[in-house]
């Protein structure tokens, strides 16, 4: 037989809170990322693919970025768990 366990009140509210610090976290990291940059691809190039000549973006890969977004992610569901059990 499973019991459920209902939140309190006072576990709402950090559950809340937490999530609120998460997401204000990941958006400050969203910020930093740099944008696409966007450049013309070689005629020459394009056509030994078989491709048309056009523009095309460029993304840097953040990686350290990518591992804070899921460290970030990480320590929100850690979090919420401690609350909830």
């Amino acid at each position: 037989m499973q019991t459920t366990n209902t939140m309190t009140q006072s576990e709402r509210w950090h559950v809340r809170a937490i999530e609120a610090k998460g997401r204000e976290f990941l958006a400050l990291i969203d910020e930093l990322r740099t944008p696409p940059q966007m450049v013309n691809t070689d005629v020459a190039d394009t056509a030994a693919l078989g491709m048309a000549s056009q523009a095309a973006a460029i993304v840097r890969f953040d990686r350290e970025l990518n591992i804070a977004a899921e460290r970030i992610e990480e320590a929100v569901m850690w979090a919420i768990k401690h609350v909830t059990t």
